[in-house]
């Protein structure tokens, strides 16, 4: 068992033969700062600010979400992360996050998934597709992975497609099963 518990029953992209990529659970609702028409948007909400300050590695997201998330999660498991999009940024806030809950009888394996070639920023008009992540994202450590639970943490996901590619990468190194588990999932505000 990789989480103790659904999360307040909150699972998206969920398929019953998995045909649209594993099922992701999420925490909350995601709502950005900033609109598309560039002005603040009225529903950013704490919840967002904590994925925000977590995000610029601000010790209150971090110590919100290691509260949040550590009861969740069981002994034992693997804890990796989807890697940034900028292949030059090793350390950020999902993976301090990852590194902080493997420290409670979890393996650490936020090493295990490396960005080999930066990708324009989703959230900035760069592509959403698996197969962009699936060219860019190298798996290292393959010995950790192998017949391994795993816990794929991202901190927000949209359409899943970074998620997705994450976990068939583990999954095609060996591992027994992987709960993807984003902090939250973009509310679209057009």
């Amino acid at each position: 068992m990789i989480l103790k518990t659904r999360i307040d029953a909150q699972v998206i992209f969920k398929d019953e033969k998995w045909e649209n990529g594993p099922p992701i659970q999420f925490i909350g609702n995601y709502h950005a700062y900033w609109l598309r028409n560039r002005t603040r948007n009225p529903k950013f909400d704490r919840f967002s600010g904590y994925i925000l300050d977590l995000k610029q590695s601000v010790a209150t997201g971090l110590l919100y979400f290691v509260q949040r998330v550590d009861p969740l999660i069981s002994e034992g498991v693997l804890i990796c992360c989807v890697p940034s999009h900028d292949a030059t940024k090793e350390q950020t806030g999902i993976r301090t996050l990852a590194q902080r809950l493997a420290l409670a009888r979890r393996v650490d394996g936020t090493g295990c998934l490396v960005r080999e070639r930066t990708v324009d920023k989703s959230a900035h008009g760069g592509k959403r597709s698996v197969e962009i992540h699936l060219k860019s994202i190298a798996v290292h450590d393959k010995h950790l992975i192998k017949d391994q639970d795993i816990l794929l943490l991202d901190d927000v996901t949209t359409s899943g497609s970074s998620l997705t590619a994450c976990e068939q990468l583990l999954v095609e190194a060996g591992a027994r099963s992987v709960k993807c588990l984003a902090l939250g999932q973009t509310v679209r505000h057009d």
